[in-house]
């Protein structure tokens, strides 16, 4: 079945962003919305991460959900530059602004992968209109406040590398157990951060985490 994206740019406090909007089905009845956060911007990552786009691709088609993708300033053609979260948060917020403007019917998701984990669900434990929040390669780091996701009882869905360089299994495990509310882990077996030839299983996990969220 054939989804038909677009490339947009949307109005940043740095300047514009650049975004990728791909919609449901011609003809198919949407159940939701999600935007996706790309990984650290100074190793590589932007709204190309093919982790990213896989999900991309298949969420409008296999879950009935619009799929937005945004780069953060200084990434790809957006202006401005890197700013270490701080700014970025910012321009997560505008994404998930311009998702609940076009879509004000719908439940939203928000996906981060990695760095964009930790700011885009940071935006998205404060943001109304954000029901569900999921992530990928979680970084449990000093340099990486993950605190906030303690502050809400949004469902929360971590998934995870078994071999992630940056927290393994034993220590996203012991994170979740931390936390209260409805929250589940996936651990993807031998996966390291990137999830190098396992990309499928985690954006399999993806969906089924967007689809059917935890509640307990």
């Amino acid at each position: 079945m054939q989804t038909r994206e677009e490339t947009l740019f949307l109005d940043g406090p740095a300047g514009r962003l650049e975004a990728r909007l791909r919609s449901v089905p011609e003809g198919e009845s949407p159940r939701g919305a999600a935007v996706l956060f790309h990984p650290h911007p100074l190793f590589g990552g932007t709204l190309d991460n093919k982790t990213l786009y896989r999900i991309s691709r298949r969420l409008p088609v296999e879950a009935g959900h619009h799929c937005l993708r945004i780069n953060f300033r200084g990434a790809g053609k957006s202006e401005g530059e890197h700013d270490e979260g701080r700014g970025e948060l910012a321009d997560a917020t505008v994404a998930i602004d311009h998702l609940a403007a076009l879509f004000p019917g719908l439940p939203l998701t928000v996906v981060g992968y990695s760095f964009g984990a930790v700011v885009g669900l940071r935006a998205g434990v404060g943001h109304e209109r954000v029901r569900t929040l999921v992530a990928l390669g979680l970084p449990l780091q000093p340099r990486w406040d993950t605190s906030f996701l303690a502050r809400t009882d949004k469902p929360r869905v971590f998934i995870q590398g078994e071999e992630d360089e940056f927290a393994n299994r034993a220590r996203l495990e012991g994170f979740a157990r931390t936390l209260t509310g409805p929250v589940r882990t996936v651990i993807i077996p031998g996966a390291s951060h990137l999830f190098t030839d396992q990309e499928d299983q985690a954006v399999d996990a993806c969906i089924l985490a967007i689809e059917d969220p935890p509640t307990t």
